[in-house]
């Protein structure tokens, strides 16, 4: 039986020293480039900040498929061997999807996205979505290696070599004025030189498990963990197109400007609550796998996680709502007054996400992954449905975002209240 315990012990304990560490680390992570937003914002255009949006809601959907998520099988795989071979799958698998992609985009669709998105300068550019698309999986699959191992300092080291080596990369390409597109060549090669660094790192201090990696435990491991490219990564897909819509949407029906402005929001807003809840959750999930295989469920684990992580949430929504104007005048200038007004809109769904992300993986650990995939159908319909009715119906960029912040919050609860039950684990024995 689970005892009951109080914030405090989780906040003095060993997870609360994982959160400082991985939490420190991105909160480093994320003022690198926050102190360089009010001269990217300076150097770049909305236009030119909504091309790189683009190209990123491309490279990242590519994520989601190109390794059919098994690297998502390293936290719960019995033994370090086959964590290794998942790993060393995830990347083999990931580089034949991401050239079989390239050439599809060179030879069928880049006349096509390019016109439809109203953007001509995507011919000459769309070739950098599958580079950093495979780099992002070597990432990410470092990542799950050291959340698997408990290397939470080393896992806040590498954010912070990923976000300098991004930031760096486009503010020296920005200033220099070497290339036309310094904002997009700078994140690729920045994208490019973390995932070189996380493949040095995991080779040189890990080199052993590494040596175990084979093609004929590979081949045993994509039949045993068939159910993560069945379920895990249609569902992480819906949710990485969901996310992205939104792009897609203001690039159709509006211009570049717009989705500029959509992205300064993400850059300023989204990315360090998503930074610190992705902190949580790599902390969270490794304590909420232990509990799992012990007690058969984490369900007084999740309540308190749950109150600490509400607690930030309500907190962070008044400040943000009433400060945002100011953050956006001081750090990014008053020509981005419209991201400012966008991201006030935002507010409550982005802390709603802060919420949920970190505890929705419970779905995984618990092994409901039909749940996971119908909520992230949910939640793309949901992004659609309140995308279409603002742009197609009233033909308007600030109800389009008022619509959207109705949908997503609505997900982000539904998705609280199904990790709950899921981290009840044995009651939900009957449903898988």
């Amino acid at each position: 039986m689970i005892k009951k315990t109080s914030i405090s012990k989780y906040v003095k304990g060993e997870f609360g020293k994982n959160i400082l560490t991985l939490g420190s680390g991105t909160v480093f992570a994320q003022i690198i480039p926050f102190l360089f937003y009010p001269v990217i914002a300076r150097i770049f255009t909305p236009a030119e900040i909504g091309l790189l949006a683009t190209l990123t809601a491309i490279f990242v959907i590519i994520v989601n498929f190109a390794s059919g998520r098994y690297e998502m099988g390293i936290l719960v795989a019995k033994t370090k061997q086959d964590a290794a071979n998942l790993a060393g799958l995830s990347i083999i698998l990931s580089f034949f999807v991401v050239v079989f992609v390239y050439l599809m985009l060179r030879l069928f669709f880049v006349d096509i996205i390019s016109t439809r998105m109203n953007e001509p300068l995507l011919k000459k550019w769309l070739f950098v979505c599958p580079i950093a698309a495979f780099s992002i999986v070597i990432y990410n699959v470092y990542n799950e290696w050291c959340v698997r191992n408990g290397y939470f300092k080393r896992l806040a080291i590498n954010k912070i070599i990923n976000s300098t080596a991004i930031t760096v990369s486009e503010l020296f390409l920005g200033l220099v004025k070497i290339f036309s597109q310094g904002l997009i060549i700078g994140d690729m090669i920045g994208r490019v030189f973390s995932a070189a660094i996380c493949v040095f790192r995991a080779v040189r201090k890990d080199t052993a498990a590494f040596k175990e990696v084979s093609v004929v435990r590979m081949k045993k491991l994509v039949k045993e963990f068939i159910e993560f490219p069945k379920y895990i990564m249609p569902g992480r897909l819906l949710n990485e197109i969901g996310k992205r819509l939104p792009v897609f949407f203001l690039g159709f029906y509006f211009n570049s400007d717009e989705v500029g402005y959509f992205a300064m929001t993400t850059l300023v807003l989204y990315a360090p609550v998503g930074m610190i809840s992705l902190a949580i959750k790599d902390v969270f999930r490794q304590r909420a796998n232990e509990d799992f295989k012990n007690n058969g469920n984490c369900r007084t684990f999740f309540i308190e996680i749950l109150k600490i992580l509400s607690i930030v949430a309500v907190i962070g929504s008044v400040v943000l709502i009433f400060c945002l104007p100011f953050i956006f005048s001081i750090f990014v200038g008053k020509q981005w007054d419209t991201a400012a007004y966008y991201a006030q809109i935002l507010t409550i769904p982005i802390l709603l996400s802060f919420v949920s992300t970190p505890l929705f993986d419970v779905i995984i650990i618990a092994n409901k992954l039909k749940f996971n995939f119908l909520w992230q159908i949910y939640y793309v319909l949901i992004t659609i449905l309140s995308m279409w009715v603002g742009c197609v119906f009233y033909n308007s960029v600030e109800v389009s975002i008022y619509f959207l912040a109705i949908g997503r919050s609505s997900a982000y609860l539904i998705s609280i209240i199904l990790s709950f039950y899921c981290a009840k684990g044995n009651l939900l024995k009957t449903y898988k």
